[in-house]
């Protein structure tokens, strides 16, 4: 959006004072700096709500004008929006080891907004490191305990949808978590569905990159780790 928009003077130089209406702020708010700018549609959406909802603005370009500083305004708190750096969250990636099926499951959970399948995740906690704040939401969340990894396996990125169609980048820390009691009761039963699937099985459901990745990386390096060792070939 032009620096010094509320003027007018540019934008009625080149549109006349007739034709500055909302069709042609959409045109000058869409593109900053040759490129599109991110908080462009909040603001149309802002101005056209502005419109409807006083339809008795003062006529003529002071009333524009007034309405130009308005919208500015709400631009200005969007941007700073988008250019805070990414929102801090925290996972765990709640896993198990049936010896009797030789399989190695992880524990996906839905999302209460959408439905989709995540594992369990949240903010941070005052008074808590971020290890203890995973290892609280797995229980909250899906009803499991066990024992915590204290260093991070890894992490991912996502759009956080808020409200009015907003969204905000969080970069999620992800935190392993071997399972050794399912509770019978736990803060969010009943409200999400729970599900232990294999590694591949997770990956195909969750929708994040970042987090695919994640999963294949941690089965790797649990392969690793766990696969037998070679049997030495005896001596004649």
């Amino acid at each position: 959006m032009a620096a010094h928009l509320p003027a007018s003077d540019a934008a009625t130089q080149r549109y006349g004072k007739k034709r500055l209406d909302h069709r042609h702020l959409a045109h000058i708010c869409r593109y900053r700096n040759g490129q599109r700018d991110p908080a462009s549609l909040q603001v149309r959406k802002s101005f056209h709500t502005l419109i409807e909802s006083n339809p008795n603005q003062p006529a003529g370009l002071e009333g524009m004008k007034k309405k130009l500083n308005l919208v500015h305004r709400i631009a200005s708190d969007v941007r700073l929006m988008f250019r805070r750096p990414a929102r801090l969250q925290y996972a765990a990636l709640c896993y198990r080891y049936r010896k009797k099926h030789n399989a190695l499951e992880v524990l996906l959970i839905t999302s209460r907004d959408t439905g989709r399948w995540v594992i369990p995740k949240g903010w941070p906690m005052e008074g808590r490191p971020s290890y203890a704040v995973a290892e609280r939401e797995a229980y909250e969340e899906a009803g499991v305990k066990g024992k915590v990894h204290k260093e991070p396996i890894g992490y991912y990125m996502y759009q956080k949808g808020l409200a009015q169609g907003l969204s905000v980048p969080c970069k999620v820390h992800v935190y392993a978590l071997e399972v050794d009691d399912l509770c019978k009761n736990f803060p969010e039963k009943g409200e999400r569905r729970l599900e232990w699937v294999s590694l591949t099985e997770a990956s195909e459901r969750v929708a994040e990159p970042g987090l695919k990745t994640v999963l294949a990386n941690f089965e790797r390096d649990w392969k690793a780790l766990h696969q037998p060792a070679p049997a030495k070939n005896a001596q004649a």
